[in-house]
């Protein structure tokens, strides 16, 4: 069973996530990118920690690590750390693959 306590309808309405095994689920249809970026990050917390409670700080983890990959991507298979800053700054556009209010980490612009 996963908790999701990230969501603030749930929080403001706890009754609406008990006995479902994901409440965020049911607020993303399927077949929209968002979810199928939701269901990678569950499966890989169930596979991981099976059990763990999903807050909001499980969350910022995984979308970190995902903006921490994009720039090593985008650093190169040499990878410096100069190259990976330089990335980092270069990122303006981040969103998580649809977890995220798209947001602006380079330039500081809020979600």
């Amino acid at each position: 069973m996963c908790k999701f306590d990230a969501i603030p309808v749930v929080d403001a309405q706890p009754a609406l996530a008990e006995g479902r095994q994901d409440a965020v689920a049911a607020l993303l249809p399927r077949g929209d990118p968002a979810r199928a970026s939701y269901d990678l990050f569950v499966n890989w917390m169930q596979q991981t920690n099976p059990g763990a409670n999903i807050d909001l700080f499980t969350v910022y983890g995984w979308v970190s690590a995902e903006l921490f990959v994009q720039a090593l991507k985008a650093a190169g298979p040499q990878a410096t750390r100069a190259g990976l800053l330089s990335a980092l700054q270069q990122i303006d556009d981040f969103d998580a693959n649809g977890l995220l209010a798209p947001g602006g980490p380079a330039s500081k612009r809020p979600a």
